[in-house]
């Protein structure tokens, strides 16, 4: 299981939803995509019932998570946090429906866990090819990717990755 939260909150709290999310799947045995779905869900709620979440009026995460099942991945978001995939030289964008309002309001997300009493994760799935890379991110760091950083090396996709930091 692979997953990235990027918190949302008022007073810089978010880090604390974004662990909860991310603690919460860890302790799921993921095995389907329904797994996943319920995992995700259950963060949701943990958020929400949170004590933050009386305090602050924002205290939430987006969310993409990814488990590796047989020839393929699953991967389902919340949220602005996208999955890409690198094949063949050229990105594609798993996650091409994102939660986000457009520009000049594009950094506000209209979906998040610990916002709405539901969620309904968007879950897609990628069939996996020999020498596929697959990167799960917050919104901060996939405005950096194009095809033509495609054929980076992992190291050099981390060196993107430390640019994108706040």
């Amino acid at each position: 299981l692979y997953a990235v939260a990027d918190g949302v909150s008022e007073g810089g709290r978010g880090g604390e939803a974004a662990q909860i999310a991310i603690d919460t799947l860890a302790s799921y045995a993921i095995n389907t995509e329904q797994d996943l779905v319920s995992a995700i869900r259950e963060a949701n709620l943990r958020i929400l019932n949170h004590p933050l979440q009386r305090t602050l009026s924002a205290f939430s995460t987006t969310i993409v998570a990814m488990k590796i099942l047989g020839n393929g991945a699953i991967i389902a978001n919340v949220g602005d946090s996208p999955a890409y995939a690198i094949r063949n030289g050229k990105f594609f964008d798993i996650t091409a429906t994102l939660d986000r309002l457009p520009y000049p309001r594009h950094n506000r997300v209209t979906a998040s866990l610990g916002s709405y009493g539901y969620v309904n994760p968007h879950v897609y799935y990628w069939p996996l090819q020999a020498g596929d890379k697959i990167i799960l991110c917050s919104d901060g760091i996939s405005d950096n990717f194009s095809d033509e950083k495609a054929n980076l090396r992992p190291e050099e996709i981390l060196v993107l990755v430390e640019q994108s930091k706040d």
